[in-house]
C-alpha cells in the first residue's frame, strides 16, 4: 500500500473503534427562528410587478416574459394561488429552485 493509503486506512480505523465504544451524542432540541407572517399576494402587486419586468428571460424559465404578459390577464389568478399557498405552507417546489449563476469581471483590468 502507499504510504498516504495506509496512514489514511489506520486513521480510519482509529475513528471507527473510537466511535464503536464511544455513547450516542446527545441532541438538545432547539427552538427554531420564525419568520414574520407574509401578507397575501394580491394579484394587483402580481400585475405590477408583471407590468415592470424587463423583457429578458432565463433558460430555466419556464414561459418566456413577453409570453406571461400576453397572457396575464389568465395567468395571474394561478399565480396569485401558487404564491400565497407557497407562503403559507412554506413550501417551495424543489424543481424551481434552480438557477444560472454567471459571473462579471466588476473591472477588467484587475486581471
Amino acid at each position: 500500500m502507499f504510504d498516504i493509503a495506509q496512514a489514511f486506512y489506520k486513521k480510519k480505523s482509529a475513528v471507527r473503534s473510537f466511535a464503536a465504544t464511544a455513547p450516542p451524542p446527545e441532541v438538545q432540541p432547539q427552538q427554531s427562528a420564525t419568520l414574520a407572517p407574509f401578507e397575501p399576494v394580491t394579484e394587483d402587486k402580481i400585475q405590477s410587478i408583471l407590468a415592470t419586468a424587463s423583457p429578458t428571460s432565463c433558460p430555466l424559465d419556464p414561459l418566456r416574459t413577453w409570453l406571461l404578459k400576453k397572457l396575464a390577464p389568465n395567468i395571474i389568478p394561478v399565480i396569485c394561488s401558487l404564491s400565497n399557498l407557497s407562503l403559507q405552507t412554506g413550501s417551495f417546489p424543489s424543481c424551481v429552485k434552480r438557477a444560472f449563476v454567471y459571473p462579471h469581471i466588476k473591472k477588467p483590468s484587475m486581471d
